[in-house]
């Protein structure tokens, strides 16, 4: 039966959808084409809009529908909560262990999607109102110069509502990960994995060059139109954000200062991008921290560590702390031993942050000798991880409690004697009732095991890097336990 929580995300999915589809559907008729300007995205902003806008409510619909009746279950056991599905559900999902629960119930990322869905929306709605019959999707001679309402702050308010509608989509629809995993199978999806930044990367790209396309070729109507009222306007008011004004010339009469100015609009896209990418990445791994790792420490002490280091090399080491509230782990998953640990563990190896060393290591090493490996993220989100259990042919389980799972990592499991490169590495968790807590720990210890080394294994520039990465690992797997 659909919960509170189900029913209001999936009311919320089908406003915040019903918003975005009603900001993409064009207010009124375009000019007709003798007295229309040329447009360089008349096909973007036409025929592609529709089909795309049409695409979008549909998934939208079938999301809602899924997240109404999405099963709370643990996905260490995916199997088990696919069978306990209704036969309904079994119907419009033939493919219900595909599903990520971080976009099908309230999380950070499906909060901040719908927001920005509804915000961009809002925006392009007003732009829709204060311009009236003036706007259309297709470019189109005005007959008043409109700044006020909202274009006192912004000169393209629709644009920045396009963008925010934009991030809103991709991070929650437009994803094969998400409600369209229902109809691929396994090794489709498999396939797939690892390449969803570089789309994402080129349909922005692609987004970013009509944008710019079509500002230009908006300014320069608007210039030659309305000039001095317009540049005075222009000069004073933002283009797309309130405070960044953006003042640059909107026509270049010189083919050398063009690409110049287009030169250095690249460079400060890509500037402002990367820095907002790195300051993201830091901001969503605020929580995670690293501690210091006593020597005492009961890695140190596994027995495979003293076989496999005979000549006791030094080790590169570190733990990686997060804290979570009780109160946002899944019931089920404290409610038997090792339940924890085991969704956990899932989500290190299944979640996002080794989607791309995984996709690596399957063109590399996946065939029919390492057949009874765990390749697919199917396989990586429902298995138990009993010791034995053999991962991408670079891990194997050595170890597993209730709190901790250990897996030898370094090289090849088919390769059982002292290597070259070897490694522990940890996976553990701590459920603390006194605190309301649950600490979930990443631990990696490495080491040369051939020959005699004369310093750490990893540079302190690399074991930095490692840290960044064991951020990220530990911050995508929680997206397995979150309630």
């Amino acid at each position: 039966m659909p919960s509170p929580s189900s029913i209001s995300f999936s009311l919320s999915l089908l406003i915040a959808g019903y918003l975005a589809r009603w900001s993409l559907t064009p207010p009124n008729l375009p000019a007709g084409k003798s007295n229309a300007p040329a447009d360089r995205v008349r096909l973007i902003a036409g025929p592609i809009n529709t089909v795309v806008t049409h695409f979008n409510s549909v998934c939208i619909i079938y999301h809602a529908l899924l997240a109404l009746f999405y099963t709370e279950g643990s996905n260490y056991d995916a199997t088990g909560r696919t069978a306990a599905s209704d036969t309904a559900y079994e119907a419009i999902c033939p493919h219900p262990t595909n599903l990520p629960p971080h976009l099908f119930t309230w999380t950070t990322t499906t909060t901040l999607c719908l927001l920005s869905l509804a915000l961009g929306a809002s925006l392009r709605l007003s732009a829709f109102k204060f311009l009236g019959r003036n706007f259309t999707f297709q470019l189109s001679q005005p007959d008043t110069l409109i700044t006020g309402g909202i274009y006192r702050f912004v000169q393209h308010p629709s644009y920045t509502g396009l963008w925010l509608v934009a991030a809103g989509y991709l991070g929650l629809i437009m994803r094969w990960d998400g409600a369209v995993a229902c109809m691929l199978e396994n090794s489709v999806l498999e396939r797939l994995s690892g390449w969803g930044g570089w789309m994402v990367g080129a349909l922005v790209s692609v987004l970013i060059s009509s944008t710019a396309m079509r500002v230009r070729d908006e300014e320069g109507m608007l210039r030659a139109q309305f000039g001095q009222r317009w540049e005075a306007w222009h000069t004073r008011t933002a283009r797309f954000i309130p405070s960044l004004p953006f003042h640059t010339h909107p026509i270049q009469s010189h083919p050398h200062q063009f690409t110049m100015g287009l030169l250095g609009r690249v460079t400060k896209i890509t500037t402002i991008g990367a820095g907002a990418t790195v300051g993201f990445f830091f901001a969503a791994v605020r929580h995670n921290e690293f501690v210091p790792m006593p020597t005492t420490d009961p890695l140190f002490q596994h027995p495979l560590y003293q076989k496999l280091n005979p000549s006791n090399n030094p080790p590169s080491y570190d733990l990686c702390v997060r804290r979570v509230p009780l109160k946002d782990i899944k019931p089920a998953l404290l409610e038997k031993p090792g339940r924890l640990t085991e969704a956990f563990c899932a989500g290190v190896w299944s979640g996002f942050g080794y989607a791309y060393q995984r996709r690596y290591l399957s063109k590399k090493y996946e065939g029919p000798e390492t057949a009874s490996h765990l390749w697919t993220r199917a396989e990586l989100r429902s298995s138990t991880y009993d010791v034995g259990t053999l991962i991408t042919d670079h891990f194997e389980v050595v170890e597993k409690t209730p709190e901790r799972i250990v897996v030898r990592c370094g090289d090849s499991p088919r390769k059982q004697d002292v290597r070259d490169s070897d490694g522990l590495f940890e996976m553990s968790t701590e459920v603390k009732p006194e605190q309301g807590v649950a600490e979930f720990r990443l631990k990696s210890l490495f080491f040369q095991g051939k020959g005699k080394a004369e310093g750490e294994p990893m540079p302190s520039h690399v074991l930095w890097l490692h840290k960044q990465y064991t951020k990220l690992w530990l911050e995508t797997a929680l997206g397995n336990i979150w309630r």
